[in-house]
C-alpha cells in the first residue's frame, strides 16, 4: 500500500474507493443524498484537460462532477489542504469551462470558489 504524505487515508463506501476519509464521507452524508432528492446524477474522477491557443497546460481530475436536471454541470472539489497548484487549476478550469466550483474543506464547510475576474 502506498503511503499519502499529506495523511490522507484510501476510504471505501458502498464499493467505491475513495481517495480521502473527507471525500469518501463528503459523497456518503452529503452529495449521494442531495442527489437522491434532487435528481441529479454524480460522475467521480472526471478529467479537464486544460489547453489555451491549441497548447496544452495541463489535466485536472475533479473529485465530483454533478449534473442537474436543466443539465448544468458543478464540480465538487474536496482539499482538506491546499497544495501545490491545486488552485491555478480549479480556476484555470473555471475559466475555461464556465463551471461552478464548489470547494469542499469539512463536511461544515462548503464554499464556491470566487469567480475569475477577466482583464
Amino acid at each position: 500500500m502506498r503511503f499519502n504524505k499529506y495523511g490522507a487515508k484510501k476510504t471505501e463506501v458502498d464499493g467505491q474507493i475513495f481517495d480521502s476519509k473527507l471525500e469518501a464521507n463528503f459523497y456518503q452524508n452529503y452529495l449521494s443524498l442531495l442527489a437522491k432528492a434532487e435528481g441529479w446524477t454524480i460522475d467521480r474522477q472526471v478529467r479537464y484537460t486544460c489547453a489555451v491557443n491549441g497548447i496544452h497546460i495541463c489535466d485536472y481530475i475533479a473529485d465530483f462532477v454533478t449534473i442537474d436536471k436543466e443539465g448544468i454541470k458543478t464540480i465538487w472539489e474536496c482539499k482538506g489542504m491546499w497544495i501545490g497548484d491545486a488552485k491555478m487549476k480549479l480556476r484555470l478550469v473555471q475559466a475555461l469551462y464556465g463551471f461552478d466550483i464548489m470547494v469542499v474543506k469539512s463536511l461544515k464547510d462548503i464554499e464556491k470558489l470566487k469567480g475569475y475576474r477577466k482583464r
